[in-house]
C-alpha cells in the first residue's frame, strides 16, 4: 500500500525493450511536505497534460458523515474513472487534491471489485462487513480502463481523523496514460466528513 497516492512503479516495456523510470518532481516533492503528505503526483520527465479522456466523480456533499471520532481510521474510494474515450486508458496515480485540516491521508491502495465483493464507498477500519484491506492485493501499479467503460479496480485512500474537520473534500486527481502520452485531470470527490458533536 502506498503512503501518499497510488503510482505506477517502474516497469519494463516489452514491446519497446526499454525501462520506464518513475520520479517525483521537485516541486511534487514540495508540496508533499508543505501539505504533511496529503497528496502528490507521480510523473516521469516532464509535466502531465490536462486530460479529458476520463468522466465521472461525485459532486459536493454527495457522500457524507457526521459522526466520526478522532483517531478514526476511514476507507474512502476515490471516484471511480469511467473511460470515455475510445482508446485504453492506463491510470498510474490517483489522490486527494484538497485535503482540509482534521485529516490525514495515511496510504492509499488499488482493490480489485471481485476482491472486495462490491464498491465499498466509505468504511471504518475495523467495522464488520469492511474488507480487510491489508489482506487484498494491492494494482498501485496502475490498471487499465477500456473505452467506453469503468476499471475493475477502486483506487481506494485511507483517512486518519486527527481534529475537527470544517471543510469538505471536493477535488481529486488522477494521472494516467493514453497512446503514448501522460494526462492529469481533476474530478470531483463529494466527501464531507465531521466529527461527533
Amino acid at each position: 500500500m502506498a503512503t501518499h497516492s497510488f503510482s505506477a512503479a517502474p516497469r519494463r516495456d516489452a514491446a519497446r525493450g526499454r525501462l520506464r523510470a518513475w520520479a517525483v518532481l521537485p516541486l511534487a516533492l514540495a508540496c508533499l511536505a508543505a501539505t504533511g503528505g496529503s497528496s502528490w503526483e507521480s510523473t516521469h520527465a516532464g509535466d502531465p497534460r490536462p486530460g479529458h479522456a476520463l468522466a465521472g466523480g461525485l459532486e459536493h456533499n454527495e457522500l457524507g458523515y457526521v459522526h466520526a471520532v478522532k483517531g478514526q481510521v476511514f476507507w474512502f474510494a476515490l471516484p471511480s474513472p469511467y473511460n470515455r474515450s475510445s482508446r485504453d486508458v492506463e491510470i498510474t496515480g490517483g489522490e486527494i487534491v484538497d485535503l482540509p485540516a482534521g485529516l490525514k491521508a495515511v496510504g492509499y491502495g488499488v482493490f480489485d471489485l471481485r476482491d472486495m465483493g462490491g464498491t465499498p464507498l466509505m468504511a471504518i477500519e475495523g467495522k464488520p462487513h469492511t474488507p480487510d484491506f491489508a489482506r487484498l492485493t494491492d494494482y498501485s501499479d496502475g490498471f487499465t480502463a477500456k473505452p467506453g467503460a469503468y476499471g475493475n479496480h477502486v483506487p481506494m485512500v485511507r483517512l486518519l481523523v486527527t481534529g475537527e474537520v470544517t471543510e469538505d473534500v471536493d477535488v481529486c486527481r488522477y494521472t494516467y496514460r493514453q497512446g503514448g502520452l501522460r494526462y492529469s485531470q481533476l474530478v470531483g470527490c463529494g466527501l464531507v466528513l465531521r466529527l461527533e458533536k
